[in-house]
């Protein structure tokens, strides 16, 4: 969902299984754009031992389109696998542990830390245990 001009807004779960739902505010490229919305589903879609974009604003093919300088990334790491990473020149890196342990680059995260990485070019992912994560690239 891109607010835009602004949005009213609900979230509501009509299942009988719990959700994980994840309200990320990144600022546009431009402000006063109309509001829009899209929707995909990915559960079918590999990411185990690997870093799937979801949405991004420098279109990887598959992704969700948005209108900021990000790309939105998920993963399953199995217990000891690692993943590097690039962070590019003036752009933050902000993890998010949803399940498991992971250590990234020597610090170690579990169950709903969440990590914020500027100025580190090479990150390296392992999982300690089977893990879930997002990973958010933003233009600082």
């Amino acid at each position: 969902m891109s607010a835009g001009t602004a949005v009213t807004h609900a979230e509501l779960n009509l299942s009988d299984k719990p959700v994980q739902l994840y309200q990320i505010w990144i600022m546009p490229r431009e402000m006063e754009r109309k509001p829009r919305y899209v929707q995909k589903d990915f559960s079918r879609t590999t990411v185990e031992n690997y870093l799937l974009p979801v949405a991004s604003g420098f279109g990887p093919g598959g992704a969700l389109e948005i209108e900021t300088d990000a790309v939105i990334y998920i993963s399953e790491l199995q217990t000891g696998q690692e993943l590097g990473y690039s962070q590019k020149t003036g752009f933050g890196v902000f993890v998010y542990i949803t399940k498991g342990q992971i250590q990234i680059n020597e610090e170690s995260f579990q169950d709903f830390d969440q990590a914020r990485i500027t100025d580190e070019p090479g990150l390296v992912i392992t999982a300690q245990t089977n893990a879930k994560f997002i990973l958010i690239e933003v233009k600082l």
